[in-house]
């Protein structure tokens, strides 16, 4: 069939798509043959040597220069998520031809096995010549949503100072009390996604969300499942929220609602306490977990406020008169202390003052404008932060800081991180083997379950550890140097600054920040 024929040339397609040409005459040049070329889109010169040949020497041969392309061809993406269709025609042709055309690069789409996401509007409307054009897209798969945990937001141990104009108040939310058959928690449970499909046809499955676990005691929390796999955690008895060892627990909780005295004696209990009056003069109270007395009026010549491993709040303060002792397995939040002593293996927390005190912890923290330590002593292992130390009268006040070794901390929270990876792998990975099983009520008495339950609550124990010492250590390298002292107001003449056995005394008012680097003392 004859394709087109000038002066120099004629060229055919045989039936079988082959494009032959014979030039019967010189002087014709590749830069017009290409010009020509742009008008037959379908035309695909594959033998180009031989066409440049064929053209120079016109020996009236007729030789195969390539192939007819198809009018239409379709291309479909590895993914099989696209099909493109090209018109190898030009756009008048398609425009003149599109009643024809546009059933042609249908039966092709459906040859080519093009069955989903084909789109009518872009085969009728959309269409251009010598360009690939979209015509079907697959669907792409919706991964499910993980599974939503989410807990009893407890209160935050942080003491606040406030003014109405009239009183300042040392205030925080320090027991968090709930009933049995209270809302401790939540889990929405992971959802399966929704399936895709490429242009093909064929399924795309999509990952289901991952589930997580509720992290909680079993003996103090029951679980509930809803009909939509909501599950519920709830209070089994009347108690305190807590966290032990990575785990939401209700802890005994022991109510005094008025004074502890002669009509309770001294108090020793196994859990949280909450006194609502005062602790009457020689009188003890000694409980395992955290300790608050509410109060305004405060204490006076206790003998012992101890926590062993808890938290003491007292709300309104202490005038110890030399002989009341608190204690505390974490931190004391105080709102004024008078000639007591105060010992703390974390943090001691002073809103307004400490006067004549013996304060021991690893920080005091006084409140930065407010807070005042005058007089006494105060041992710390990292870090003092006031607002004033000393006073106008010169009262001598010792602040000692043992400071410690950033180099070994560096080295301890390095070593730590590591375990802290190995222990949450591994934590991971009993989970995965806990996930394999099916959660019914044969499974919680199968012993390969319990050994594996057990074995998981101890991991997450240790993780729970380890990050307890991470954030300890981590608290430590972001101070100054080897230890800090800050007073943001005023140090009065007489006060005696120690850290790390670099030792000053103030002979004159100041404030700032005072550290420790290679044995030397320096002020910010």
């Amino acid at each position: 069939m004859e394709l087109l024929k000038n002066n120099f040339f004629i060229i055919t397609v045989d039936d079988d798509s082959k494009v032959f040409i014979n030039v019967f005459k010189a002087g014709y040049t590749m830069t017009e043959f290409n010009s020509l070329l742009t008008k037959y889109p379908r035309i695909n010169i594959s033998k180009f040597l031989l066409l440049k040949q064929a053209i120079k020497e016109a020996t009236c041969e007729t030789v195969q220069i390539g192939e007819l392309k198809p009018l239409v061809t379709c291309k479909i993406s590895q993914d099989k998520m696209v099909a493109t269709i090209h018109f190898h025609c030009s756009n008048e042709e398609l425009n003149e031809n599109k009643l024809l055309y546009i059933p042609k690069a249908i039966e092709l789409l459906h040859s080519k096995r093009v069955t989903d996401g084909i789109s009518l509007d872009v085969l009728h409307q959309q269409l251009e010549a010598k360009k690939d054009i979209v015509v079907a897209r697959g669907v792409e798969p919706v991964n499910g949503e993980d599974s939503i945990v989410s807990y009893y937001k407890m209160s935050e141990r942080k003491p606040t100072i406030r003014e109405d104009g009239k009183a300042d108040y040392f205030d925080m939310n320090f027991i968090d009390v709930v009933e049995a058959g209270e809302w401790l928690g939540e889990k929405i449970p992971p959802t399966t996604g929704k399936a895709g499909r490429t242009v093909l046809g064929s399924l795309l499955f999509p990952k289901k969300g991952k589930d997580k676990v509720l992290y909680y005691d079993k003996k103090t929390v029951k679980k509930e499942e809803l009909e939509n796999g909501k599950v519920v955690l709830r209070a089994v008895i009347d108690g305190v929220v807590q966290i032990e060892n990575g785990k939401l627990s209700i802890g005994d909780h022991l109510v005094i609602n008025g004074d502890v005295g002669v009509e309770t004696g001294n108090i020793n209990f196994d859990g949280s306490v909450t006194i609502k009056g005062i602790v009457q003069d020689g009188y003890s109270v000694i409980a395992t977990k955290d300790i608050s007395i509410m109060s305004e009026i405060g204490i006076s010549r206790v003998k012992l406020i101890q926590s062993k491993t808890g938290d003491v709040f007292i709300k309104g303060g202490v005038f110890g008169k030399g002989v009341t002792n608190i204690v505390s397995g974490q931190d004391i939040f105080v709102k004024y202390a008078n000639e007591c002593t105060l010992t703390s293996k974390r943090n001691i927390n002073v809103g307004y003052y400490a006067i004549g005190c013996t304060i021991k912890a690893t920080n005091l923290y006084a409140h930065e404008y407010k807070g005042k330590i005058i007089g006494g002593e105060v041992e710390a292992r990292a870090s003092v932060t006031a607002g004033f130390i000393g006073n106008e009268m010169e009262k001598p006040t010792v602040v000692i800081v043992e400071g410690f070794d950033r180099d070994e901390i560096k080295k301890e929270l390095e070593e730590l991180l590591k375990n802290y990876k190995k222990a949450v792998q591994k934590t991971e990975s009993t989970k995965m083997l806990l996930d394999n099983y099916n959660h019914s009520d044969l499974v919680e008495n199968d012993q390969e379950y319990d050994r594996l339950r057990h074995k998981f609550d101890e991991q997450v124990t240790e993780v729970s550890n380890f990050e307890q010492s991470r954030k300890g250590l981590t608290e430590l390298l972001n101070l100054k140097g080897d230890g800090q002292v800050s007073i943001f107001q005023k140090v009065y003449p007489e006060t005696f600054i120690q850290i790390k056995k670099q030792t000053k005394k103030l002979k004159s008012p100041s404030k700032g920040v005072f550290y420790v680097v290679d044995k030397q003392l320096h002020i910010d």
